[in-house]
């Protein structure tokens, strides 16, 4: 018995010094991968400035079309699948770390001649403008569709096994930092000029201020090393007899034709997170201002504030219930929230109190919860080699094909129903449902690997309560019986 209780409490020690080694890598990840975080942060800077000036654009470039406008930031989401292929190949032959430095330079030029151009409406507006316009959306979306893969692809590899989630959630919750700071930014610049000064020149100051935070972030990038996963990779690959240059090139594609069931899953588990995150965090705060809605971009900051302190924990619970818990959790909630939260909101669209409780509770919390454990499920999808590839096309055909039409959709779909918006997001809710629940179901048949990084946990609805922990304890009772029958 004496040492059944040493054996324990050995065990327990070695627990406690392996979760505190852990978490010790996890910080130090963190802060190596600081110029990933402000590049990304930069992406999403991008579509939150976009949004939050929509009503000056509209004005400025899109003769005072609200359906125009919305048309306009789906240009460059048109592209994020192909970015995501090019710049997956890329990642998945000559590593992540070039491409998140090409990326971001495209990304960075896109964003801040946004801010340089001028104007196509109005005295001295000139057509090609737009069209200029247009064509640098293009450009950040190839970038942006790119740079996902190959960031979520490093955080995912370096992570700690324990907290693998966590570190991906960081992903996202970066991203509602972005949308929190553009908020603020827009807010305090309308507080600052007049709506004449704000139409002539003010709206471009946030487009130009990527510039500077831009060079940083190439900077800190040209010093991050590549992953091991990938090193490894590269080192398996290459005892292996070198096929020719065809073949090479064709076998990244293999990821599509072996995975494509994966691609399917991935792209449909993300669309209902993505239908939500766009309708909610740039649609509905520009109609709600349309609507007399008081300090709409006030509500944008508290809005995402909820989403940044809660993302962490939902990240957190992700490594101890599972990505697949979560991300279901969060389809579901979507399903169910997405038609009576709007109604809410728009039945009095001018109580803010209303706004924040529909925007950043009712709708925040299913956002927090998908954003949690998004980019760990689609990672987890694919193997080492096609894992930038595989990632660029589950995400952004996601977002592509359900984000990018959001605004446009919900915008368009008020002309047929009042709720219109929120049917957009339920739909889309229930068909992450459907998809996640057959996925989890070929997973239990043996049908389909789902997670190729950690097995454990992935769906458990017992907090902390992995197989291997059940296995631990099956062996201990065992052991147990037998030194009974023994005595």
């Amino acid at each position: 018995m004496a040492s059944r209780a040493e054996s324990d409490t050995d065990s327990s020690d070695d627990s406690t010094g392996s979760a505190d080694l852990g978490r010790s890598e996890l910080w130090a990840l963190l802060r190596r991968m600081w110029p990933l975080f402000l590049g990304n942060m930069l992406e999403w800077y991008e579509f939150a400035v976009y949004g939050y000036l929509a009503g000056f654009l509209k004005a400025n470039y899109f003769g005072g079309s609200a359906t125009a406008v919305w048309l306009g930031y789906g240009a460059s989401f048109i592209m994020r699948p192909i970015g995501g292929i090019l710049f997956g190949v890329a990642a998945d032959r000559c590593g992540r770390r070039p491409v998140t430095l090409i990326s971001l330079l495209g990304m960075v030029f896109a964003t801040g001649m946004q801010g340089a151009l001028p104007v196509a409406q109005g005295e001295g507006g000139s057509a090609w403008s737009l069209y200029a316009l247009v064509l640098l959306r293009l450009l950040q979306g190839v970038c942006v569709g790119g740079e996902e893969g190959a960031v979520i692809s490093m955080l995912a590899e370096e992570a700690p096994l324990r907290y693998k989630n966590l570190a991906t959630a960081c992903y996202f919750t970066v991203a509602f930092v972005a949308f929190m700071i553009t908020a603020g930014l827009v807010f305090l610049l309308e507080a600052i000029l007049s709506p004449a000064q704000m139409m002539s020149w003010g709206w471009r100051l946030p487009f130009l201020l990527v510039l500077p935070f831009g060079l940083v972030a190439f900077w800190g990038r040209r010093k991050i090393v590549e992953t091991e996963d990938f090193r490894q990779a590269i080192r398996d690959a290459s005892i292996e007899p070198k096929p020719s240059r065809r073949v090479r090139f064709l076998a990244k594609f293999s990821v599509v034709r072996q995975y494509c069931g994966h691609v399917a899953l991935g792209a449909a588990a993300a669309a209902g997170f993505s239908a939500l995150f766009y309708t909610a965090s740039a649609w509905s705060i520009a109609h709600l201002k349309a609507k007399g809605l008081p300090n709409p971009n006030l509500l944008a900051v508290s809005q995402q504030a909820v989403l940044v302190v809660t993302s962490p924990f939902f990240g957190w619970l992700g490594d101890q219930v599972g990505v697949a818990t979560m991300m279901l959790a969060g389809a579901f909630l979507t399903m169910i929230l997405g038609v009576p939260v709007f109604a809410i909101m728009d039945s009095d669209p001018t109580n803010w109190g209303t706004a924040f409780l529909c925007l950043g509770i009712g709708y925040g919390l299913p956002i927090s919860i998908c954003a949690s454990a998004s980019s760990l499920f689609c990672a987890e999808l694919f193997p080492t080699q096609g894992r930038s590839l595989g990632i660029g096309l589950t995400h952004n055909l996601a977002m592509s094909l359900v984000g990018g039409a959001a605004g446009y959709t919900a915008q368009k779909s008020l002309q047929f129903s009042e709720l219109g918006p929120g049917i957009y997001i339920s739909a889309w809710g229930a068909l992450s449902t459907l998809a996640i629940s057959i996925g989890l179901a070929a997973r239990a048949a043996g049908r389909a690997e789902l997670a190729h990084m950690r097995s454990d946990p992935y769906f458990n609805l017992v907090p902390g309560r992995t197989a291997t922990d059940a296995g631990i304890v099956a062996g201990d009772i065992g052991a147990g019986i037998e030194e009974t029958s023994e005595a």
